[in-house]
């Protein structure tokens, strides 16, 4: 419980800190804290919302422990750019509680607390921990509430209890989750249960803890804990992520790597980030399926200008891998968590045991080094530009080994967010880290090291809530699940990814029945066309303006989503597509005038203009037209389901788009090849898939 996360960063930002006699006050870039000296809580929660800053706290309100139990110290005792730990001491006549907080500039705040009886007590009652919110502020726009037991949430597991909300008519702005690390009771009579109810004009969320009960009225008695509080909002900041163009390898036949035409057609389409999947021998570890095959992939991606991530479900360990006898004792719960050949048959057409694994148990320094290193060790040693981890957060399935160290029902938020910050430092700031998860993913997934969070596979549409918009890191989708054509894969998805600022991962290979089999990397016809349009600009640079965002846009047909990136030398990308409507159905051709607020994006009142058309790889052209004169572009035709981008500077054209137009000057002339070494490529698949439709598969 005295453990302090000692991989401290700040490769992503600071905070300030000031304090006096009477507050400590922290502030990051989308949260304020402050704690009161008197009573040694946090005494005020500020939240940003991208336009203003909201109190959540009621009046009055505190955060952490209940009960009046008086605070005898209350200091800082460790401060850095990228940390502050802060430690209090709370003492009555009967009891004493020392908490020890850490605080980290991304928005998240863990409290290691210890209660201790010092006399003997007649009468025990509840003790809680948690936050309650202003029902205002909080709940009186949108919203959802998130893994609480309560009847309004079906899916109720031992994870954060999680508010997504708004602070004005956008669907989301902001998220608070909280956490309790220890979740079952560790002695008879002593029991632990989730809270969110509404009190005098507030909701409580966290955990009552019956720790005063029968089993601790006597001196000596203590219980200990630790939990956690996240902050984060809507982030429009620059990103690695956002509008990049991400294939994900799913290879396991004819080949685990993809082949030197595949690539080369990739990189035609204009790949900027490749995620390897099934690579390796094992779930976890880093033994290739062939050494030298597997270092000609990543060579041939780099000499094509892509970065190179490799999936990792880090947490599991494969049955068959060498290292599995070693790590028998680490398992969470000793019970195998994942049997792919009897539970998860969907995932291969031929039956594959590699995939065996089971579940290692984090508080283990031997598991955790294991998954720290394995994974740091595969990317060093093959030369790979960052990680996908597929984490799902470790533990869902509670661990009680009393062998690893730790209470009873372990929720280990602790060494996970231990782990991401080890990774994050080895990575370095210019790396990518990608996050992905299942569908019961909240914002304290995301809240550290990440460049983007990838939600899961549930989402059945792309709504701000669902796909992440408040987890911080920028949202990206994946759109590889058979059953999500029309919503994921389709024209009407374009206008949608447009509107939300997603970045799409699109895939290929084979690999098994729930993933889309294809060897065609232009499955996804009008998402290459996308593709080009950030392509053509430094979107790593520029920061995004959405419906989400500060307005810097007007458009005059509500009918049509754009997508706004301006970098910090005023250059602009400007992305527009027409989702139809009642105005589409009512006219011969839809027309739009997007203005943009010169004064608060700071451009002058005369720009360059080059306009980017075409809704396929083929089609796509690019042409200088009129210069922009005070922020107003005009379209004049506009089809369901079309979209259009414009390029604006101050100056000559980006170089990302001056390459991409001399990129389609050859495009002609390669394309004959590229077509003919596609063909092959399906023809063999074909074959592929009729051998798979004659084996048994139950």
């Amino acid at each position: 419980m005295k453990q302090v996360l000692s991989e401290r960063i700040g490769m992503y930002s600071s905070f300030s800190i000031v304090e006096n006699t009477e507050t400590i006050a922290v502030a990051g870039r989308h949260y304020k804290l402050e704690w009161n000296r008197a009573s040694g809580m946090i005494s005020r929660v500020a939240l940003f919302d991208g336009i203003r800053w909201n109190e959540i706290l009621p009046s009055d309100g505190t955060v952490g422990h209940s009960g009046a139990i008086p605070a005898v110290t209350c200091k800082i005792a460790e401060q850095s750019g990228d940390f502050l730990r802060i430690v209090v001491v709370h003492q009555s006549q009967s009891r004493r509680l020392e908490a020890n907080y850490e605080v980290y500039p991304r928005g998240y705040v863990v409290c290691t607390f210890a209660l201790e009886v010092l006399e003997d007590q007649a009468v025990g009652e509840p003790f809680y921990v948690g936050v309650p919110l202003d029902e205002q502020t909080v709940f009186s726009h949108a919203h959802r509430v998130v893994n609480c037991d309560i009847p309004e949430d079906d899916r109720c597991f031992a994870r954060a209890i999680a508010v997504d909300f708004s602070t004005d008519d956008r669907p989301v702005t902001n998220s608070v989750n909280f956490l309790l690390e220890s979740i079952t009771p560790d002695m008879p009579g002593r029991s632990c249960r989730k809270v969110c109810e509404s009190r005098n004009g507030y909701r409580f969320i966290g955990w009552e803890l019956e720790v005063e009960s029968a089993s601790l009225l006597s001196a000596g008695q203590r219980y200990g804990n630790r939990w956690c509080l996240t902050l984060t909002g809507t982030d429009n900041r620059p990103s690695k992520v956002r509008g990049q163009r991400i294939y994900h390898w799913y290879g396991y036949w004819p080949t685990r790597y993809p082949s030197d035409d595949l690539l080369s057609e990739m990189a035609e389409y204009g790949c900027s980030i490749l995620a390897l999947h099934m690579i390796l021998k094992h779930i976890s570890g880093c033994i290739p399926q062939d050494e030298k095959d597997f270092h000609r992939v990543i060579d041939r991606a780099h000499q094509l200008g892509m970065k190179v991530i490799f999936y990792c479900q880090p947490y599991l360990v494969s049955i068959e891998s060498p290292d599995h006898a070693g790590l028998a004792d680490c398992r969470t719960e000793g019970l195998r968590r994942w049997h792919s050949m009897a539970e998860t048959q969907i995932i291969f057409y031929e039956p594959n045991s590699d995939y065996d694994c089971d579940e290692l148990c984090l508080r283990c320094e031997k598991a955790f080094e294991f998954i720290g290193d394995s994974v740091l060790n595969c990317r060093k040693k093959y030369g790979f530009d960052g990680l996908y981890i597929d984490w799902c957060w470790p533990a869902q399935g509670l661990c009680s080994d009393p062998r690893h160290n730790h209470l009873p029902g372990l929720f280990n938020f602790y060494d996970y967010l231990r782990m991401i910050r080890r990774w994050r430092k080895a990575v370095g700031p210019d790396g990518i880290i990608i996050g992905h998860g299942g569908s019961l993913l909240v914002s304290s997934d995301f809240v550290e090291a990440f460049d983007g969070c990838l939600t899961g596979e549930a989402q059945q549409d792309l709504d701000p809530g669902t796909i992440g918009q408040a987890f911080g890191p920028a949202p990206t989708l994946w759109a590889m699940h058979r059953r999500k054509q029309d919503a994921f894969r389709s024209a009407r998805t374009i206008e949608q990814l447009v509107r939300e600022g997603m970045t799409p991962h699109t895939g290929l290979g084979v690999m098994g029945t729930s993933i889309l089999a294809t060897l065609d990397p232009a499955h996804h016809v009008p998402l290459l066309a996308l593709w080009q349009m950030w392509r053509a600009f430094p979107v790593h640079r520029a920061t995004f303006y959405n419906y989400l965002t500060e307005k810097v846009i007007d458009l005059d047909n509500p009918e049509v989503f754009y997508s706004l990136y301006v970098t910090p030398d005023k250059q602009v990308l400007l992305i527009l597509a027409n989702a139809g409507g009642p105005e589409h159905d009512r006219t011969p051709a839809v027309s739009v005038n997007a203005r943009l607020d010169v004064t608060k994006l700071g451009l002058p009142p005369e720009m360059s203009c080059w306009r980017m058309k075409g809704n396929t790889y083929e089609t796509f052209r690019v042409g200088c037209v009129n210069p922009v004169k005070d922020g107003l572009v005009t379209v004049p035709e506009l089809l369901e389901h079309e979209f259009v981008g414009f390029v604006l500077s101050p100056g000559e054209a980006p170089e990302e788009l001056t390459r991409l137009m001399k990129h389609l000057e050859g495009r002609s002339d390669r394309l004959p090849d590229i077509l003919r070494a596609k063909q092959k490529r399906l023809a063999e698949f074909d074959k592929l898939i009729d051998h798979f439709a004659t084996l048994p598969i139950a």
